[in-house]
This record gives C-alpha cells, sequence and structure tokens, in this order.
C-alpha cells in the first residue's frame, strides 16, 4: 500500500508534467504560423528578383524614352492601337487593359480601386517586349487632412474626403531616373528600390495575364 504523502507527491509531479505539456503544445501552432509567415516573407523578396532578371539593359536615353512615349500616346489617340481587357481582375493591378500594335504589347493601363474612393493607377509603356517607362499613382484617403478639417464628426462624410495624390516617373533606360510628385512639386528623385521592383515585377506579370487571357474591346 503506497504511503498518502507519496501519492500526494505523485499528483503534484503528474499535474507539473501534463502542465508542461499543454504549454509545449499550446506553442507549436504558433511556431507553425511563424513558419509560414517566414516562407511567405521570403517568397515575396524573391519575386522581385526573379522579375528583375527578366528585365533587359537597354541603351534608351531620356529623349528617347520621351519620344516612344509621344509615339505610343498618338498611335491610341488615333485608334490604330487594338485594345484588349483581362477579363478577371489583376493580381497586382487590378482592372487591366493592354493595347497592341499588331501582336505587340506596347501600352498597359491598370487601375486598382480601394475603400472611402482611394485609388491607385498604372500606365506601362513597353518596348521590344520590355518595359521603358512606369507612370505609377497613388489617390490615397488623407485621413490626418480630413481629421483636423472636420474633428467632431462621429462618421466619415465620403463627399468630403481629401486624398493624397502622389505620381511615381520611373524611366528604365540606360540610366535609370525616378520622380515622386505631388502636383507640380518634386518630393524626391532618390529611387525607392523597393517599390521599384515590384513595379517591374507587376509590369511583367500583367503582361503574362495579357498573354493568357485577353479579349478585345471594341
Amino acid at each position: 500500500m503506497i504511503p498518502m504523502k507519496v501519492c500526494a507527491i505523485f499528483l503534484v509531479l503528474y499535474g507539473l508534467l501534463a502542465a508542461c505539456t499543454e504549454t509545449h503544445d499550446a506553442k507549436k501552432p504558433t511556431q507553425e504560423k511563424q513558419t509560414i509567415q517566414q516562407s511567405e516573407k521570403e517568397k515575396e523578396i524573391a519575386d522581385p528578383i526573379e522579375a528583375i532578371t527578366k528585365l533587359q539593359p537597354n541603351e534608351l536615353t531620356g529623349s528617347e524614352i520621351k519620344k516612344r512615349e509621344q509615339d505610343i500616346e498618338l498611335l491610341n489617340r488615333t485608334k490604330k492601337l487594338t485594345k484588349y481587357r483581362y477579363p478577371p481582375m489583376s493580381r497586382c493591378g487590378g482592372t487591366l487593359e493592354g493595347y497592341y500594335s499588331g501582336n505587340e504589347l506596347i501600352l498597359i493601363n491598370s487601375a486598382f480601386g480601394g475603400e472611402l474612393g482611394s485609388e491607385t493607377s498604372q500606365k506601362i509603356y513597353w518596348q521590344n517586349h520590355q518595359p521603358i517607362k512606369i507612370l505609377y499613382q497613388e489617390n490615397w484617403v488623407d485621413m490626418e487632412k480630413y481629421n483636423k478639417k472636420y474633428p467632431n464628426e462621429n462618421e466619415f462624410d465620403e463627399t468630403k474626403m481629401m486624398y493624397t495624390d502622389t505620381l511615381y516617373s520611373i524611366e528604365l533606360g540606360k540610366t535609370w531616373k525616378f520622380r515622386k510628385s505631388a502636383g507640380q512639386k518634386t518630393i524626391s528623385t532618390v529611387i525607392d528600390s523597393s517599390l521599384v521592383n515590384y513595379l517591374i515585377n507587376c509590369a511583367f506579370s500583367m503582361k503574362e495575364e495579357l498573354e493568357t487571357n485577353k479579349k478585345i474591346v471594341k
């Protein structure tokens, strides 16, 4: 017969062991989640690098890129391009339209709508199947300005919303050029590598989407 004191000690030890096991098991989902998140983050970092390898170097000057942009806009205005739409939503561009000269994609327009009227848009000029200029526009809800102007409102009034108006102009020629502006004011000319890599990646992604599924717009 086991003495009562020994039984009590055994029960205490058993309880501690169970508590440790439960704590260890409880940590498992968190550890697994962290591993998954880390893998996804590593993939996000890798994607732009893969896209950059698709971008072929060129010897285009700023004036040559400008001329190409003007030529494409003229062809578009005079209805000499064939317009296609990507029926689903683009993974990174939202509503997606591609403009072709013959079988060659030379212009992409895309727009992504967000909450409370926020929107981002891209216009991408192409030459020899490569993006040479990207115009990326951000129109985000400016909550700081809204709250300063209407500090006593409990609910948002969309008709009173104010928006940021930020334009990124990126030239991908012999020398890369970057300009971030708001209105007529230049905010920065220092290349934002993360943003540029993302936009190049997105450009090639949208090109591939149009190649796999596009519908002519008449």
